[in-house]
């Protein structure tokens, strides 16, 4: 198994899988896929995590499992992307992802929204990816599905301050301290450390080098495992660019 998401076991991972195979049951099998999928998917790891995906897929194709059926494709289609940008999957995706909606089923969707954000961000695409985000705030508040606002309010905030606009770091660094409260509520120490990196990139921009690594080095020194993944890998190299 690749590297895992700090603050999460890549062994779990493995024994969930591991498990549902050995009990035989196939809709655990394709549950367990699936968010093996979401979470490698969010590691940045998209061979891995489109392996995941593709098995989950197979599992619902063979089983008729109309939910982890879509949520697969879509998982797929952003890693395919991420594989392979020339590739026009984001599309695609959203479709799907608005089909999805449509059903009245939103189960498990806002790891979607911000799969789909991180997406469209790393291809520059600012107000598609603003637009999925709100989808995915508003789904959020209406299900009390949570697990991801914090992610969601931070890549607002990412596509905010590559906008620049007029007033923009005001608005972004509100946005990321919101994302940084709401990760520390619910204890998601992963996606603290990215909101707290790109609250102390945006002090960094402004001069604050102090309060940019008096932000930042708490946060990583939390964790004792993960360092071959890249958030952390970038959160330590930013640190370092703070005390050069």
């Amino acid at each position: 198994m690749a590297a895992r998401l700090p603050g999460y076991g890549e062994g779990q991972v493995g024994a969930s899988l591991q498990r549902a195979e050995a009990i035989g049951h196939p809709h655990s099998e394709a549950y367990a896929s699936y968010y093996a999928s979401v979470l490698h998917a969010f590691c940045r790891e998209p061979a891995v995590a489109h392996t995941h995906a593709e098995r989950c897929l197979a599992l619902a194709e063979e089983h008729g499992f109309g939910l982890w059926r879509g949520l697969s494709r879509a998982v797929r289609g952003i890693c395919a992307n991420q594989l392979d940008p020339s590739v026009d999957a984001l599309a695609t995706v959203n479709s799907e992802l608005a089909e999805s909606v449509g059903t009245g089923y939103l189960y498990a969707i806002t790891a979607l929204y911000a799969l789909l954000s991180q997406a469209l961000l790393a291809g520059h695409q600012l107000a598609p990816t603003r637009e999925i985000v709100m989808k995915g705030l508003a789904t959020a508040h209406r299900t009390s599905e949570r697990f991801f606002e914090a992610e969601l309010l931070r890549l607002n905030a990412r596509a905010l301050v590559l906008e620049s606009g007029p007033g923009v770091f005001t608005e972004a660094q509100k946005l990321l301290e919101e994302s940084l409260a709401v990760a520390r509520s619910q204890k998601a120490q992963s996606l603290e450390l990215r909101a707290a990196a790109d609250l102390a990139r945006l002090h960094r921009g402004q001069g604050c080098l102090a309060e940019a690594r008096d932000l930042l080095a708490p946060v990583y020194g939390w964790f004792t495992e993960g360092f071959d993944t890249q958030d952390l890998k970038e959160a330590k190299a930013l640190l370092d660019s703070l005390d050069a």
